[in-house]
């Protein structure tokens, strides 16, 4: 359709005798009637706007601009984006873009195609200057994109722009009749250089380098799921859009990554069209390179150019699009199905046995058809205008900075108003998910108040219907499932009480089911559920328990840092509850005992912490030990308060370790631990090691300084320390720490400096959190550099932080406040 409508650009919708059509087939070419002209023009515009994207993404790059206007960019802020979020969306423009500069650069040359006499014909035209300004301006374009493209570092749009400049190099040699292996070479060459410039990159260099990384969040397991999905929906798919709702099903158990996309347009289009539906793609690609053999040998040389440089660009975006979805944002596409249209009308002008030909039409039903379209097109503009703007209302800064800004109208109208937008667009599914966040959020506001109680109620009634309506439009959403589930819960808990009757409880379990059905990588919908399970698990019928039990064993295994507080919630009910919803991973078991720490049980988290280090004491010697069983055997012993053995536990993990960055931790750890244990030479070892693989890491900077520091070398403890602040992303910590340093070499006066730093940094969250002990130190200084005054004023300060200081209360008592 895109294309299409592309080709009503210069298309003759007059009506037409037939009996007029030429019977020659030599004379059925029509006249240009304008339209190269105006392509060429449309396609300086397009290379203009990709000219300012490439002076944007570099100007982002260069001065260190994370901004794509006035947002903050929270993804790729090192990389080109220009106006794209995605560095990769924005390569693929180039992609496009770049060829099809470099045919209207050639559009300016003066020469002429070989004819098959091979005698070059005379040029007819004499070269004007403004044509090689232009020509020189196309090449500057060409320079400042080649450049953003490499500041991109996208390795599939530099492999694509190099395949797709690599292909219409050779279509443009073999139309010109000039294809010989001397060129062949020196085109190779010319792309070799190319691809060396954008080498230069060390950044680039390296992510070609590293490999391609399968793990769980990478694409070719992304790919490999998809191909599950082709075999169970082979024909016809299952339907275009709707790669984002089937794709969780199929995702691995414990993958916490939300894939809209495949990151493969072809594999998403088998998945959502079937075969049936790439047929009908292949057959139309397929027609446009027959299309494009069979007419360029005889087209002229401007349309002929033309048609070179954008199927050129298309080759390089359909190359990327076996990495990427650049078909999918709406710009690429756009200027994709423009290119495609333009090659179409560029080489089939007029055939009449094409893809265009003579389409005779009545001017009469056009008006008719014309004014019917308009009618129904305003109604339904301004419906959805009105409709837009309700729910924009309920947000009204969603473009810019806050999504979630509170408006200035009650709750109770802004339901009111969505609810009409709703009655009036029944499908659409955004608005009964606001309908159901408002009355949500209506809910737990009356919900503080017990008076309220009945507001509460009806609040979480409208919810539930909003809700039910959501699942009926998204039924693979999974979202509507959770929230109706919930309302059902507290609707139930406001009629009953805390303890749900069973019936309730099964219907609320029956919900929930579906959430990790439809979307086991989505944690933030499931991590409700578990809370909601193991806050009620004595409301929860026998039957219902073992489906509750696999929601929390699964959640473990995913979130393992949140185990301390589910299984404390657990032990809550029954001491042995934790023990029957455990999953494999032996991690969750450290955490296990934790919590029968925290819930008064010591002897229970004793019991499991020997248990655990001494099946890990086992395994970790082998040589198939894992890095992470060592990481976690060094865990274990930390909170047994075995540092000794957990400095050696962490130095086998660093021998286990397959990178850098993970030997460089270990070490780390293996140093600290060493200093809790009293062995300042092996933690200067091991944090000596840990500085050479991990390089200026501030904590081992810290470590090291530790080290000095209980040697009473306070200058190289002090040299380190002001290492780790020029590093660190939060220096205060390190300065407090240097500050201490300066106490201990009795250097009161730098001490104080110090101190009063990290006071000038008021909104830093731990200079919040140790300001009375900061006022401390800078009065008990003072207080030694016998300055009364000072630190009579800063025992005072200190007061109205920690008002029961005793230290402070016996200065000023003796001296006077």
């Amino acid at each position: 359709m895109g294309s299409g409508f592309f080709l009503l650009i210069g298309y003759p919708w007059q009506p037409v005798d037939r009996s007029s059509v030429p019977s020659d087939s030599t004379d059925r070419r029509l006249s240009d009637d304008g339209f190269t002209p105006r392509l060429r023009t449309w396609l300086v515009v397009v290379a203009a706007v990709g000219v300012v994207e490439a002076l944007y993404g570099t100007f982002q790059v260069v001065a260190k601009h994370p901004q794509i206007y006035w947002l903050r960019k929270t993804a790729y802020i090192e990389f080109a984006t220009g106006t794209f979020v995605n560095r990769n969306h924005l390569a693929g423009y180039f992609e496009l873009v770049i060829p099809l500069t470099i045919a209207l650069a050639l559009g300016y040359v003066p020469w002429q195609r070989r004819r098959r006499s091979r005698r070059r014909r005379p040029v007819e035209e004499p070269v004007r200057r403004a044509d090689t300004l232009r020509g020189f301006l196309c090449v500057g374009a060409i320079a400042t994109m080649l450049l953003a493209m490499g500041l991109t570092q996208s390795r599939g749009g530099v492999l694509s722009s190099l395949g797709g400049l690599a292909g219409g190099a050779l279509a443009f040699s073999a139309w010109q009749r000039r294809l010989t292996w001397r060129r062949f070479v020196v085109g190779l060459a010319a792309l070799g250089a190319l691809a060396l410039l954008w080498l230069q990159s060390p950044e680039l260099l390296a992510r070609f380098g590293g490999g391609l990384q399968v793990t769980p969040y990478s694409r070719p397991s992304v790919w490999r799921d998809t191909v599950k999905i082709v075999r169970d929906f082979p024909l016809a798919g299952v339907g275009l859009g709707n790669f984002e709702f089937i794709f969780p099903r199929y995702q691995p158990a414990g993958t916490h990554t939300y894939f809209e996309m495949a990151h493969n347009d072809y594999l998403q289009l088998l998945v959502e069209a079937g075969v049936l539906g790439a047929a009908c793609f292949a057959w139309l690609f397929g027609m446009l390179a027959r299309l494009i053999v069979r007419r360029l040998r005889t087209a002229e040389r401007e349309p002929a150019l033309l048609a070179l440089g954008l199927a050129a660009g298309m080759f390089g975006l359909l190359l990327h699009s076996f990495t990427d979805f650049n078909l999918h944002i709406p710009s690429n596409a756009l200027l994709f199905v423009a290119a495609f249209g333009g090659t179409v009308r560029l080489l089939d002008r007029g055939s009449g046995s094409g893809l265009q030909g003579w389409v005779p039409l009545r001017s009469t039903v056009a008006a008719y058809v014309g004014v019917a379209a308009a009618v129904v097109a305003a109604f339904v503009g301004v419906r959805n205008w009105w409709v837009a703007a309700t729910a924009a209302s309920i947000f009204p800064n969603t473009s810019l900075i806050n999504p979630l800004a509170a408006s200035p109208e009650p709750l109770a109208v802004r339901l009111q108003r969505v609810g009409i937008a709703q009655r009036l667009a029944s499908g659409r599914a955004d608005l009964s998910e606001i309908v159901g966040w408002i009355a949500r959020q209506q809910a737990f506001d009356a919900m503080q108040r017990p008076d309220r109680r009945d507001d509460a109620m009806r609040a979480w009634l409208v919810a539930a219907h909003a809700y039910r309506r959501l699942i009926e439009l998204r039924p693979s959403l999974g979202y509507g499932d959770l929230r109706l589930g919930e309302a059902v819960a507290n609707l139930a808990e406001l009629h009953d009480g805390p303890t749900i009757r069973p019936e309730v409880a099964t219907q609320v379990v029956a919900l929930f089911d579906r959430v990790p059905a439809l979307q086991p990588q989505d944690f933030n919908l499931n991590r409700p559920i578990i809370e909601w399970v193991l806050d009620h698990w004595g409301s929860l019928p026998p039957d219902d328990q073992p489906r509750a039990a696999d929601w929390v064993r699964a959640g473990l295994e995913q979130d393992p840092q949140r185990a301390r507080v589910w299984l404390r919630a657990a032990i809550k009910w029954d001491p042995q509850l934790p023990q029957h919803l455990l999953p494999e991973d032996p991690s969750v078991r450290l955490f296990l005992a934790m919590a029968y720490g925290d819930s008064g049980y010591p002897d229970e988290a004793a019991r499991v912490a020997a248990a655990l280090e001494e099946q890990l004491r086992t395994i970790v010697p082998k040589p198939a030990a894992r890095y992470g069983d060592a990481q976690l055997l060094g865990r274990v012993r930390e909170y047994r308060h075995d540092h000794a053995g957990a400095a050696e536990a962490y130095a086998r993990a660093s021998v286990l370790a397959d990178d850098d960055a993970r030997r460089a931790e270990a070490l780390k750890r293996s140093g600290y631990n060493w200093l809790d244990a009293g062995n300042p030479t092996k933690a200067l070892q091991a944090l000596t090691a840990a500085r050479r693989y991990g390089g200026r890491d501030p904590e081992v900077l810290a470590g090291l300084s530790a080290v000095y520091e209980s040697r009473s070398d306070f200058a190289a403890a002090a040299r380190l320390i002001k290492d780790a602040i020029a590093v660190a992303s939060d220096a205060p910590p390190y300065r407090f720490r240097l500050a201490g340093i300066y106490e201990r070499a009795r250097d009161f006066g730098k001490a104080n400096e110090q101190y009063r730093k990290l006071l000038d940094d008021e909104t830093n969250e731990f200079v919040a959190g140790h300001r009375a002990a900061i006022l401390l130190g800078l009065a008990r200084n003072y207080r030694q550099l016998e300055m009364g005054p000072e630190a009579r004023r800063y025992y005072t300060l200190v007061l109205e932080h920690d008002p029961g200081n005793r230290e402070a209360k016996e200065f000023l008592a003796y001296f006077g406040s």
